[in-house]
Order: C-alpha cells, then structure tokens, then sequence
C-alpha cells in the first residue's frame, strides 16, 4: 500500500493485524503522524524511501500525545541526509519482537523522544550514516530488555540518555565504527538520569 505524498495524520484510535507481512509504503516526503490517539499493528511492514530529490520529511512516524504499539514489524527507513525513525513527544511506544533500520548520509536515529515511554522487547535496531544513535531519550522513561543493537557510523552510540529513568537488561550493543573516542561507552546518560536496572548486557567496537 502506497501511502500520498503528504503527511497522513492519524487522530482516531486504529488497529492492523495481518496474517502475511503487509507492506506500507511511505514517500520521502511523507510521515505517518499520531496526535492523541492510539495505534497497534501486527505483522506489518512500514518502509519509508529515499528522495530522488531534495523535497524529504526527515521523520518516519511522528507521535503526539499518542500511544503505538507494534508486534512482530519491520521498520526500515531511507533518507537522503537526516533521518529520524520514531520521533515522539509526551507519547508512549511499546514495541515488541519489532525491527527499526534507519539509514541516511549524514545521521539517523531509531527513536527520539522527550517526556514519553518508551519500551522495547525482543527488538532489532539499526543505524546508519555519518553520525548515528540508536535512541535518543530527553525525560521519562526507557526500557531497554533482550535487545540487539548497532550502529554503523563515522561516530556512534546506542543510546543518549538525558533526565531518563532506564532500564536497561540482556542487550547486545555492537558498533561499526569508523572513529573511536578513548573511555567512550554505547550508552551515555547525564548525571540527573536514574538507571534503575543495567545488567547482563554486552557490547562490542566502542
């Protein structure tokens, strides 16, 4: 299913459940937006393509005092120069068994958020461009469980974590990179952040 050349808001609570993996296709210029509604999909596929030209919506999906929850889904998004997955804003996102690949020229990122929930399980996430970051967290809260992670990239990280209660438990965390930085880790969080749990995880290339 090709989506319009336009953003397509969502503001009534809506559910997707599919037995073969449907496809959504998403235009450079476009974004699927969530504002103060909920949103569930299972089995699907959001695919987000590259601009032939310069007209581009840096995000893929963009939630607004919104709910999503995703099963069992493929997120895979192409940008030409900034790329944005998930780019949510008092909103919470739940996603289980779910894989996020975001790739651009110069930098992308899988999820950012500020003052929302955000909850992954059993998930798959990509980044790649010049610079990029798996997750980037400013307020409320991030959970991190059973995950595998990785950035391929000029500089990288997994996750930057600002004002964030974390839980972070049994990820594995691989960076490509092309710079290393001396003592730098995958996830870096501020000195107001909690880290209420952060254990059994490994990482390798930071």
């Amino acid at each position: 299913i090709m989506l319009p050349e336009e953003s397509v808001v969502i503001s009534s609570n809506c559910e997707f459940s599919v037995i073969d993996n449907a496809r959504f296709i998403i235009p450079a210029n476009s974004a699927l937006v969530l504002r103060s509604a909920s949103f569930s999909a299972s089995n699907l596929i959001f695919e987000k393509v590259r601009s032939d030209s310069n007209i581009e919506n840096n995000n893929f999906f963009v939630l607004e005092n919104g709910t999503v929850n995703l099963n069992d889904c493929e997120i895979i998004g192409l940008f030409s120069d900034n790329g944005t997955g998930f780019a949510c804003q008092n909103s919470v996102l739940n996603l289980a068994n779910t894989g996020i690949t975001i790739q651009s020229d110069y930098y992308s990122c899988g999820i950012s958020s500020v003052d929302s929930k955000i909850n992954l399980k059993d998930c798959r996430a990509s980044s790649i461009a010049q610079t990029s970051v798996n997750f980037s967290v400013s307020e409320g809260s991030f959970e991190l469980l059973n995950c595998q992670c990785k950035v391929v990239a000029d500089l990288g990280r997994i996750a930057e974590l600002l004002r964030t209660k974390a839980t972070i438990v049994s990820n594995n965390f691989i960076g490509e990179l092309d710079r290393k930085i001396k003592g730098a880790e995958p996830i870096w969080i501020d000195d107001i952040s909690l880290m209420l749990e952060n254990f059994n995880n490994m990482s390798e290339g930071f």
